[in-house]
This record gives C-alpha cells, sequence and structure tokens, in this order.
C-alpha cells in the first residue's frame, strides 16, 4: 500500500515540483507540495538520493522559491474593502517543516538559508497573544486572529530550524508555549483557541499537531507535555471528527506517536 501510494504522488507531480490542489491558491499548493514531500521523505530517500531524490529535489526547489510567499485565498474579499483573507502562515509553517526535515535528513546550504528566513517570517508575523493567526493583517473577515493549530505547525518550523543550528528567540517559543497552555482547561486537550466557547474544546489531532511542537522544541519535560500525550493517546479514534481537514489531523496523529513511542 505504501510503495503504491508513493509511486502515485510520484507520478502526479507536476513539473514545477509542485502538486495540484484545487483550494488555496498558492498557499494551497505550497502545503500539499509539503504534505508531499514529506512523505517521500518518510520513504528513506532525500533530495540527494533515494529511490524519491529527483521527485523531492524538484519538490525542495518550488518549496525554497515560493513556500512564505505573501498570497490570499483566489476570491476573497480584497483588502481594500475590509477584507483579510491572508493565509500566509500555513505557507510559512509547513515549509519550514518540510526543508526543516528535509535538511535534517541531508544538510544543504540553500536550505538552510531559506530555514533562517522561513523562521525570521514566522517570528514577526506572531500575535502579541504568543499565537499565530492565518496571517498577518489584523483580524480575518471572520473577526478573529489567532486560531491554536496554526500555532502547532509555526512551532514545529522554528524546532526544526533551531534544530538545525539557527537561533530562534527563546521569548516568542515563551510566549507560544504559554499560548497553547491557555487554549486548554488544564487535562491536556487543546483547544481551537483562547476564546468564549472554543478555550479547553480539546481534540486528539490539534493536541497531536501541539505534541509535535514540543517534540520539535524538546520540551517533552514540560508539565503540559505528558498531559497531552495521555489526551491525544486516549482519542485517536477520533481524529476523523476534527474541526480541520481530516488529513491533517491524521497526520499529526500518526508522526507524533512516531516520535513519543510506548502506548501512543
Amino acid at each position: 500500500m505504501i510503495e503504491q501510494s508513493l509511486g502515485w504522488l510520484s507520478d502526479s507531480q507536476d513539473s514545477d515540483g509542485s502538486w495540484k490542489t484545487s483550494l488555496g491558491g498558492l498557499n494551497g499548493k505550497v502545503a500539499v507540495t509539503c504534505v508531499a514531500g514529506i512523505a517521500l521523505l518518510a520513504s528513506g530517500s532525500t533530495h540527494q538520493s533515494g529511490t524519491y531524490a529527483k521527485q523531492l529535489e524538484k519538490a525542495v526547489g518550488f518549496i525554497l522559491e515560493n513556500g512564505g510567499k505573501e498570497s490570499e485565498i483566489p476570491g476573497g474579499e480584497p483588502k481594500e474593502r475590509g477584507g483579510n483573507w491572508n493565509q500566509v502562515n500555513w505557507s510559512l509553517g509547513y515549509s519550514g517543516m518540510f526543508l526543516g526535515l528535509a535538511h535534517r535528513k541531508c544538510p544543504d546550504a540553500k536550505i538552510l538559508e531559506r530555514l533562517r528566513g522561513l523562521a525570521a517570517q514566522i517570528v514577526k508575523n506572531q500575535e502579541g497573544s504568543g499565537g499565530w493567526a492565518h496571517g498577518p493583517g489584523g483580524p480575518n473577515t471572520l473577526g478573529y486572529l489567532e486560531l491554536e493549530i496554526m500555532s502547532n505547525y509555526c512551532l514545529i518550523a522554528l524546532g526544526l530550524t533551531r534544530q538545525a543550528g539557527v537561533d530562534v528567540p527563546q521569548e516568542s517559543v515563551d510566549r507560544a508555549v504559554r499560548y497553547i497552555w491557555a487554549c486548554s482547561r488544564g487535562d491536556g486537550g487543546v483547544g481551537y483557541s483562547t476564546r468564549a466557547g472554543q478555550k479547553g474544546a480539546g481534540d486528539p489531532g490539534r493536541t497531536a499537531g501541539a505534541i509535535m511542537a514540543f517534540q520539535s522544541l524538546k520540551l517533552t519535560t514540560h508539565p503540559f507535555y505528558r498531559r497531552m500525550v495521555r489526551f491525544s493517546t486516549q482519542g485517536l479514534s477520533g481524529l476523523y471528527k476534527g474541526h480541520v481537514s481530516p488529513v491533517m489531523h491524521f497526520m499529526a496523529g500518526g508522526m507524533a506517536p512516531h516520535r513519543e513511542g510506548g502506548k501512543m
């Protein structure tokens, strides 16, 4: 099954190194390309060696050029009419995760330099609360800023960038960790945000993403980490119910246990 899926991914890659998506414009194409690239990395290949080296080289090239570019959702209300559909933080977070993993498997000076730039932009886009919105520019057209799951992927990118030897401001990390904790009611389940009606509404997939973030930053001794592991372990069968693309939760629900091990 894995070989067939990897073969399908290989055959469906576009000539520019990306994978198609029907939604999200450039941000969506970057995110999907990063997820596909992570799958190919998990096969054992790198962008310089292995069965899918050619595909990974092209995917890395596409993300080096396009990851983190400002891009609003096609069809979104223009900014001049009061709309803010900027979602570049998804592009930044996923690009940092894919390139960080690619660099860890096969160190590359070009990737390292791009990671440095992505991390700087992620830190710049952090909100005062410590969390991240879909993108900069103030409240979106639905009237809110931060959402916790966005913070997970930005933090994973920062953690992998730090592991590559790039200095990441500790103050930014500390504020982000406090924000994640503030989204919970204390049982380890991470809520959608700190807003009323969303704080404490724990979800196993979103919590698994936060576990990945803590793992990336080597915060596995943090007092909140074990609570998150317990909560997510007990609820993994409900991954498909999450308020987000189910695939995003499935990915987090697989990657967090891979690093955590044990009962999870």
